[in-house]
């Protein structure tokens, strides 16, 4: 999954509220927020904030959320440390199963498979520096 920003479409929210939900989100990614928190964070009601999200971003809040919670796991497993359990606690998933559907669904692998797949390909371009 590449990692993106978020996009800024004609109308919709400005770029100070878009900087203050991604920060507010960033800062609260463990906890599980609700669109009404988002919300409040920029001063809006629940639903005109999400019309002027989906219309900044092209994405509903929901998927923003998931989209952020997953790169920031991807982020924290191409570290060999730390049990996945933990990692999707801390990334705001409620059990490692619900943190792994979510990834397979979006990355097209496991996370236990991405994290190896990625220390493999460090361990290749390692050995590939003492080589040359």
């Amino acid at each position: 999954m590449r990692q993106r920003a978020v996009q800024t479409h004609r109308g919709g929210l400005g770029s100070a509220r878009l900087r203050r939900i991604k920060e507010f989100v960033d800062a609260r990614i463990e906890e599980e927020l609700t669109l009404c928190e988002m919300a409040q964070a920029v001063e809006l009601s629940a639903a005109h904030f999400s019309r002027m999200f989906r219309k900044s971003t092209g994405e509903i809040p929901h998927q923003f959320l998931l989209r952020q919670k997953l790169e920031r796991a991807m982020m924290m497993l191409r570290s060999a440390d730390g049990r996945v359990i933990d990692l999707a606690v801390a990334c705001g998933f409620k059990s490692q199963q619900h943190f792994a559907q979510a990834f397979r669904r979006v990355c097209g692998i496991c996370p236990t498979a991405y994290r190896q797949e990625f220390l493999d390909d460090e361990m290749t371009d390692a050995r590939e520096l003492v080589n040359s």
